[in-house]
Formats: C-alpha cells, structure tokens, sequence
C-alpha cells in the first residue's frame, strides 16, 4: 500500500501572495518568473499597462539588481527583453 504525502500550504502565505501581487513591482517580478525571459512589450499587454509604467518598473528592477535587459533585433525592431536574475 502506498502512502501519499499532502503538503499543506499556509493559508496566510495565500493571503500575503495575494497582497504582493497588487504591488506592481511584485506582479511584474511573479509575472517574468512565470513566464521566462519576456519582452518588455509583452509583459505590458499581458498586464494592461502603459509603455511607460512597463518600462519605468523595469527600470527600477534592473537599479535593483533583480531583472536584467538585453536588446535584440527582432523583425527588423529592436526589442527589450527581460529575465530575472538569480
């Protein structure tokens, strides 16, 4: 007979995520650790955000030290991507 093993999860620890996620700082950072490295472009129009307020969160990410960009050519643009750094 196998015996399986429930990990229970602190119900306060739902409740503070879900505080976090309501910062915009904290909601991008979850939002580029679900995703994987991501344009900045993307991460606006999954979120509903401005241009602006994309970029001058990850502007605040990378002064940080949490996020790192990195620019490419993409279809003849150039875009900005980002990845949280470990």
């Amino acid at each position: 007979m196998q015996q399986t093993t429930q990990i229970q999860t602190n119900p306060m620890s739902k409740v503070i995520e879900k505080e976090l996620a309501k910062i915009p700082v904290w909601k991008l950072m979850m939002h580029i650790h679900d995703k994987g490295e991501i344009s900045a472009y993307q991460i606006g129009k999954d979120l509903g955000w401005s241009a602006g307020k994309t970029h001058a969160i990850i502007k605040s990410l990378e002064a940080s030290n949490s996020v790192e960009t990195s620019k490419r050519i993409v279809n003849n643009r150039l875009v900005k991507f980002v990845k949280l750094l470990q």
